[in-house]
């Protein structure tokens, strides 16, 4: 009996925690605010008092720094009133989050209010989170992922600041953020910034730290500061000369170039490093080398010389270089012709890539030649290896398209098939034969496979006999997943324009798919976004998707929505209508601005600047929301990049943002305005 007893007690509890778990997964409800709701009502065998009166400013601030338990979390959820006109309550809620004896429903409150405040923290409280990034002490010890859990939570607050506040990212790498982190160190560099303008002397002075991470991480810095080119570059070089260890003058080498540009004076430095003793800097250089336009010949006697060199990435990279200069001389040829029987792999497909970048039919025919070789290997790794080589070189490597199709239709790995369908989509047209291939892969019900299967199908752009009709009862089969039909349906509306009635089935699909819900795939957007012409129908659809999205739970719609608002978004940009095109460039210029995805639904309706606000919505967990403020940036520039001349509306924004204080975002919104005065 008390077997049984506990069997049940444990099915209970399981019930129990899954009715909480998922519906807080999938974006149902927010685990944070439940949390809140839970700690506010009253505990078993107490009775409920009176209604309290809201609390004054005065009596949430003495709360926060003296009081414990239910005041301090009232005082905490009433905080959220004044926080907007008094930033000096920032601070105080800050010493709630990181509190070492704060409970975790108090700390989840703190924190859902701080990731509330609208753009980047205010420098309040950098003091205080500067302070507790410094206690090495700090650690809640274990095999906990996160053991120094206070001080990464205090490096996610200065993150969330150093979009507006100077001396922050100095002071994240004076304080040693790497043994704090749950991920790789190189993947939060990225995420932590370059620092702002005003940090300049502060990043020059830590180039002579006696730390090496440190002088690691402000050359990182330093390479975004163009402005100050005349400074920088000298401390850089003077760098690259006395440092000893070969990562870091990689480093400075590439920070150099990203400030100093593609000149005559970056390409000596760059072949200078040709000649450093440290075998990863000559590799670095020999891959940066083919990037400069000047001085082509030169250049190409360097890497000649590179292709002897003993450590193989050295010689893969000068082969790709000598791809990328694209010289052919009967010198040149010779030597990649020679590196086809190279003992490494790598240095063997580098030299076929550059044999076709040459141009020339007869080397053409050669690498063709040298790929069904390395195809018909008995080894996975190096036909894998061969597989790759062809989606790079594309439509070129056309001769081996029969031999791809066999492979595809006895592979039984899914990634080495999946492989297989991206190197025949770049072949394109010239590998029609696949179309049957392709289709009976779909037919498997692999989803993921069957989505490299339509990109493949999309890009030959024909099929052959019977193929549109399978596609069409693919999709038309209910009893297939959801998934494999969308994949159909997208199949057909490049193959099926000779078939109305197929073409409309499957564009009714897509749109029926087109609907806002948590855990959402993006596909169905994207393949009606792409779709041309586009009928007003379906720019009704895209409008409907960005309403439902934008009136979902904040919680639900950041887990699911993202990249479909920014394809929607798109695809109203270049659907030809006025009205929607001003509608998808207001959406993108909004989240461009904000760095935010909760836009004013009245800007589906028109471009009208006067009506964007935002509100304060709970956002995501806080790693998330700041990687995806600059994130959604960038992916906003570069789509109005993308819409070029029919985004003529968000050309003044985007020079705003070539005057953007995250210098990461210039480059881009250049790069788009150039896109967008293009007439082409």
């Amino acid at each position: 009996m008390k077997n049984r007893a506990a069997f049940v007690a444990s099915i209970c509890l399981c019930c129990a925690l899954m009715a909480y778990e998922l519906p807080a997964r999938f974006g149902l409800f927010d685990r944070n605010a439940e949390l809140i709701r839970l700690a506010s009502r009253p505990r078993p065998g107490r009775r409920a008092g009176p209604i309290e009166k809201p609390m004054t400013l005065e009596m949430v601030r003495q709360s926060l720094e003296n009081d414990r338990g239910a005041k301090r979390m009232r005082a905490v959820l009433e905080a959220q009133r004044f926080i907007a006109e008094h930033p000096e309550l920032v601070p105080l809620l800050i010493r709630v989050y990181l509190g070492r004896k704060t409970n975790h429903r108090t700390a989840a409150a703190a924190g859902m209010v701080l990731r509330a405040i609208d753009g980047p923290l205010r420098p309040e409280g950098a003091d205080e989170l500067v302070k507790v990034m410094r206690d090495r002490k700090d650690c809640c010890g274990g095999d906990d992922k996160k053991k120094h859990s206070r001080r990464y939570n205090a490096l996610e607050m200065l993150c969330r600041m150093n979009s507006g506040v100077a001396g922050v990212v100095p002071s994240i790498i004076d304080a040693d953020y790497s043994d704090c982190l749950n991920g790789d160190r190189r993947q939060y560099r990225e995420w932590i910034g370059p620092g702002q303008r005003e940090d300049l002397p502060t990043l020059s002075r830590m180039m002579f730290s006696t730390e090496a991470r440190i002088r690691y991480d402000a050359a990182i810095c330093l390479g975004y500061h163009s402005d100050a080119a005349g400074s920088v570059i000298p401390l850089l070089l003077g760098a690259l000369k006395d440092e000893d260890s070969s990562g870091m003058r990689c480093v400075m080498l590439a920070s150099y170039l990203r400030i100093a540009g593609a000149g005559q004076s970056s390409a000596r430095v760059v072949a200078g490093a040709l000649q450093d003793p440290n075998c990863i800097v000559r590799a670095d250089a020999a891959g940066l080398l083919g990037d400069f336009k000047v001085n082509r010949a030169t250049h190409a006697a360097i890497l000649l010389e590179a292709m002897d060199d003993f450590w193989p990435p050295v010689r893969q990279h000068a082969a790709d270089s000598l791809g990328k200069i694209a010289l052919d001389t009967p010198k040149i040829t010779k030597r990649l012709l020679t590196a086809l029987e190279d003992e490494e792999l790598a240095v063997r497909l580098a030299a076929a890539e550059a044999l076709v970048r040459l141009g020339d039919r007869q080397w053409i025919e050669a690498v063709v030649q040298f790929l069904k070789t390395h195809l018909a290997d008995k080894d996975q790794p190096v036909r894998r290896s061969a597989v790759k080589a062809v989606a790079r070189i594309g439509r070129d490597a056309a001769g081996v398209a029969d031999m791809l199709v066999r492979m595809l239709a006895s592979a039984d790995d899914r990634k080495v098939a999946n492989d297989i369908c991206i190197a025949l989509g770049s072949i394109g047209p010239d590998a029609s034969g696949a179309a049957g291939t392709l289709v009976r892969v779909m037919e498997k019900g692999d989803a993921r496979l069957a989505r490299s299967a339509v990109e493949a199908l999309r890009s030959i752009g024909s099929a052959g006999d019977g193929a549109v009709t399978r596609l069409a009862g693919i999709m038309k089969d209910s009893e297939r997943e959801i998934p494999i039909r969308v994949a159909a349906a997208g199949a057909l509306l490049p193959l099926a324009s000779g078939e109305p009635a197929i073409l409309d089935d499957a564009l009714e699909l897509l749109r029926s798919q087109a609907t806002f819900r948590p855990a959402m795939d993006y596909w169905p957007i994207e393949l009606l976004a792409s779709y041309k012409p586009m009928s007003t129908r379906t720019v009704s659809v895209l409008r409907r998707f960005l309403t439902s999205y934008r009136d979902a739970p904040w919680a639900a719609s950041v887990a699911a929505g993202d990249r479909a608002v920014m394809l929607a978004a798109e695809g109203l940009g270049r659907s030809g209508d006025p009205k929607a095109a001003g509608a998808g460039t207001a959406i993108l210029v909004w989240i461009m601005k904000t760095g935010r995805l909760d836009f004013d639904p009245a800007v589906i309706g028109t471009f009208d600047a006067t009506l964007w606000r935002t509100d304060r919505r709970i956002a995501r967990s806080m790693r998330r929301a700041d990687l995806g403020r600059y994130e959604y940036r960038r992916r906003a520039i570069e789509a109005l990049g993308r819409l070029g001349p029919a985004a003529a509306g968000a050309a003044d924004h985007l020079g705003e943002m070539t005057k953007w204080k995250d210098l990461r975002l210039v480059p881009p919104a250049t790069a788009a305005i150039e896109r967008i005065a293009s007439k082409t």
